[in-house]
């Protein structure tokens, strides 16, 4: 078993923690082309630094060893704490508060997702259906009410706008490695210490 990181934008992180979100694509060739079931990987998320005592526990990761804690960015409500948000690729792995059990893997041009998958990457509902049109999301968020009637076009709209280099667009239809997954609510060394122990 591999522990690997992984990075997911503010919308994502909320599709995980509602459990909407059970798959992921990424354009290969990358580190996670190498994942294999049963590997776990770390979500890494927009963070802050919150100091030891600064909010209450329940919104913040407390360092296992003392020092600074954090809180993570996805589902705060309050003004952004003085010491501003920290883009993900730096979040340490001990605050992490989401893991991942890979339980499928596999390779594809972007383009054969099917409606199944589309949902299962965390596409959101629109919450204007009935009012604007499709049932599907238009993303960005917020960019349109009309939303889309099939879950393929409201992901190829999310892709579109995560991944805008030459090769990278639907239209360029690039290979991807699909990863399936459970997650898990809680920091990837707490999960392996059980699974270890």
């Amino acid at each position: 078993m591999t522990i690997r990181p992984i990075i997911f934008s503010g919308p994502m992180v909320r599709a995980l923690l509602d459990g909407r979100k059970s798959q992921t694509r990424r354009i290969t060739p990358c580190p996670l082309s190498k994942v294999e079931v049963g590997d776990m990987l770390y979500v890494r998320e927009a963070f802050a630094y919150c100091g030891r005592n600064a909010y209450p526990a329940r919104d913040c990761m407390k360092h296992p060893r003392g020092g600074d804690s954090v809180i993570h960015r996805a589902g705060w409500d309050r003004s952004p704490p003085a010491s501003g948000w920290r883009p993900s690729i730096h979040m340490p792995r001990w605050s992490s508060r989401l893991t991942l059990r890979v339980n499928r893997v596999f390779f594809d041009p972007v383009q054969r997702i099917s409606a199944a998958d589309a949902i299962a990457e965390g596409i959101a509902q629109n919450p204007h259906y009935g009012d604007w049109g499709g049932q599907w999301m238009n993303y960005p968020e917020g960019s349109s009410e009309g939303g889309w009637k099939c879950p393929r076009d409201s992901f190829r709209s999310l892709w579109d706008t995560l991944h805008t280099k030459p090769g990278e667009t639907w239209a360029d239809n690039p290979r991807v490695v699909a990863i399936q997954f459970e997650t898990i609510r809680a920091n990837v060394d707490a999960v392996k210490e059980m699974a270890d122990g």
